[in-house]
């Protein structure tokens, strides 16, 4: 047993500690190393530390958002409740950042974006805030500094564009470790209601005081216990008093009407007529010692009380005196009845003006600085379109945008001369023409010689300008239809010349009493050129009865493989030499369409002649195709070509001709094909050929290709 122990714990590596144990207790073994320890407690212990920081971290985190998430929203109910929006402007890459409640960027604009909710000369202002903002220097322990400015805007964000009243508050939101701006906030506060409160209160206040002091009644101004706090200088002629005075005594509505006994609040609507003969009242007994006037007079009164909110405030007199109203009826009949008599003379004048608008096609156009808006009337008193600048220059062509803007700028800047500008617009007229407009603008000034606005003619010169650019394009027509007749019987008087003077020149070298052996070479070049002097008179002959239309066109059915060929070689033969191939495709056996045979047979041997007249050695190759409803002929050759611009002005021109080019031939065939419908396309090099694609509109009844196999 003790053997088997022993081989286990040996084994297992047990018998050495305990034999270290027994008999060398000197060496000291632990199972854990005592430094592992230590290592461990103090991880624990950080660990717990780390734990504890990262769970006071979450609560801190969490505890502050809360906090922002509050404060946003209180910020939100504050920006809500009290109409404030937030922008920033970023100095670096002059870009605005519209923010929500939250402050977060909810849209980007450039400067020129931002700029179109602004007016031009409140953007300028707030730009110069800016730039005052951006180059401000901060000291330590100062606030940041802040610019006010009061702007009208539009609040495009929110799909208004109506120019409402804001106030602007600018300052710095941050800056770089140099001090300098980076970023500018700004926050806009809607004071339209305010403003537009305050006029109203401005317009109220005007019309009380317009109303207090017409010189038409007096007005007298009680407070609610009866004592005087005003009068106007009316009723101090009627009572013959100084205002200051008056109101300094502290009388009372009593000591100038007899109320009977009534309060105030019971004298609302006391109307009676007041008599009073002054000069039976001595002056140590009159209650009211600031009335100097003496004599009788009879006054109409009336007193209203006046209320807010139901508790009485005070108490008006209004007085008339009944002597002056016989007068004032008169004065009223009379100017009523000259008033009558000068809104008659306006009604005929404006029924003038509205019959010379309706007659000429003219509209009145006035232009208003202040609102930058153009408003244009059908008649005196009908407006027919209110447009605005950006409406303005988006109804303006590309060619006068230029021109419009800056007579919007010089009337903007209040030029004080007439403004006369033609137009073009992208719309159109009846027709489909261009509007072209008419504008004579002149400056309506104030005493002081301001501009209060334009106001002038709006005419449309659509039809004037149409008719001026058709009469250019014709008088264009006509120079070219003389330039070519001119440059047509040049190069013709060319052409018959050459051939006649080779006539003249074989004349000349006969002498009928010295017969010579090359009399018959001469008879030759005679009868040549006879021959092709008459063809060219032909050719001239047949070009003048084309463009009289002279030359009837007659389409009917023929068999077009059959005439094809002869007519080729009829056009090539007089022209034929050694050096030159001649070949004729013929792709079908049979094909009948309805064609002019006679005419379109003239076309091709027109065509055919002029090839082979120009091409001394090579290949004149003809053939044609039916495709597509068009029977399709072309004609190439491999001679001398025609140069560019001598192939340009062949294209363009329809009876061009000159010694060095295919003669009348081309002329012919293109005014030929031409009153057949069709169309002539010519295609050349010069030294390495020409090609003539005719192209003729017409019906095939049968085709019948050959067949290849």
């Amino acid at each position: 047993v003790l053997d088997e122990e022993l081989t286990r714990l040996n084994a297992t590596e047990e018998l050495k500690p305990l034999q270290d144990k027994w008999f060398y207790p000197e060496h000291h073994h632990e199972g854990v190393p005592r430094w592992a320890i230590y290592a461990a407690v103090v991880s624990g212990v950080l660990l717990l530390i780390m734990l504890v920081y990262l769970i006071s971290y979450r609560l801190q985190k969490v505890r502050l958002t809360r906090f922002n998430e509050n404060r946003n929203r209180r910020l939100a109910l504050i920006l809500q409740t009290s109409h404030v929006r937030i922008w920033t402007y970023d100095i670096a890459t002059n870009e605005f950042s519209w923010r929500n409640e939250n402050g977060q960027v909810a849209y980007t604009y450039s400067m020129e974006e931002f700029a179109q909710r602004y007016s031009e000369a409140d953007f300028a202002r707030l730009k110069d805030a800016l730039d005052t903002v951006a180059a401000s220097e901060l000291k330590p322990g100062e606030a940041e500094p802040e610019t006010n400015l009061s702007l009208r805007a539009r609040d495009t964000e929110e799909g208004n564009q109506e120019l409402r009243d804001y106030i602007v508050v600018l300052s710095v939101l941050r800056r770089n470790r140099y001090g300098k701006p980076t970023i500018i906030i700004g926050t806009k506060k809607d004071v339209t209601h305010d403003r537009e409160q305050e006029r109203r209160d401005e317009e109220r206040t005007l019309r009380y005081w317009s109303i207090f002091y017409t010189p038409v009644v007096g007005i007298m101004l009680f407070d609610k216990d009866g004592r005087l706090e005003n009068i106007n200088p009316r009723a101090c002629d009627i009572f013959g008093c100084q205002e200051d005075e008056i109101i300094e005594e502290g009388v009372s509505v009593s000591d100038f009407f007899d109320l009977g006994g009534c309060s105030i609040e019971e004298a609302d609507g006391y109307y009676a007529s007041q008599y009073v003969d002054l000069d039976k009242i001595p002056a140590e007994k009159r209650k009211v010692r600031s009335v100097s006037r003496l004599g009788r007079f009879n006054n109409e009164v009336r007193l209203l009380a006046v209320h807010d909110e139901g508790e009485l405030i005070g108490l008006f007199a209004i007085l008339r005196p009944v002597d002056l109203m016989v007068d004032d009826n008169e004065h009223y009949r009379k100017a009523r009845h000259q008033l009558d008599e000068e809104q008659r003379v306006l009604r005929e004048y404006d029924a003038n003006i509205d019959s010379v608008l309706h007659e000429s096609d003219v509209r009145l156009a006035i232009y208003s600085p202040d609102t930058h808006t153009l408003t244009i009337h059908r008649s005196v008193g009908e407006v027919q379109h209110t447009l605005t600048q950006t409406r303005c220059m988006t109804l303006v062509d590309d060619a006068g945008k230029k021109q419009a803007m800056r007579a919007l700028n010089d009337m903007d800047q209040g030029t004080v001369r007439e403004i006369n500008v033609n137009i073009g617009t992208t719309l159109r007229v009846k027709g489909g023409k261009k509007l072209q407009l008419q504008f004579s603008m002149r400056p309506l000034l104030d005493k002081d010689g301001r501009v209060l606005r334009y106001g002038g003619l709006l005419r449309d010169l659509s039809e004037q300008s149409d008719i001026e650019a058709r009469l250019d394009i014709q008088e264009a027509k006509v120079q070219e239809v003389e330039n070519t007749k001119n440059s047509f019987v040049k190069n013709m008087v060319q052409e018959i010349r050459k051939p006649m003077r080779t006539v003249l020149n074989y004349v000349e070298r006969f002498d009928p009493q010295k017969p010579t052996a090359d009399e018959s070479e001469l008879s030759k070049g005679i009868l040549d050129n006879a021959d092709s002097l008459l063809h060219l008179i032909d050719n001239i002959l047949y070009l003048s009865r084309l463009q009289a239309h002279m030359v009837e066109i007659i389409s009917q059915p023929r068999n077009f493989a059959e005439v094809f060929e002869s007519q080729c070689v009829e056009g090539w033969m007089r022209y034929q030499n050694a050096n030159t191939r001649y070949i004729v495709e013929n792709p079908y056996e049979q094909l009948i369409v309805n064609i002019d045979a006679e005419n379109l047979g003239h076309v091709i041997k027109q065509i055919a002649a002029n090839a082979a007249q120009h091409t001394a050695n090579g290949i004149v190759k003809a053939r044609y195709d039916y495709i597509g409803r068009r029977l399709i002929i072309s004609i190439d050759d491999t001679g001398e070509g025609m140069p560019p611009e001598v192939l340009a002005e062949v294209n363009v021109s329809d009876s061009y001709a000159t010694p060095n080019t295919k003669g009348l031939g081309l002329a012919i065939t293109k005014e030929l094909v031409s009153q057949m419908d069709g169309t002539v396309e010519i295609s050349s090099e010069q030294g390495s050929g020409t090609t003539v694609y005719i192209m003729i509109p017409c019906h095939a009844s049968v085709i019948r290709r050959k067949k290849l196999f």
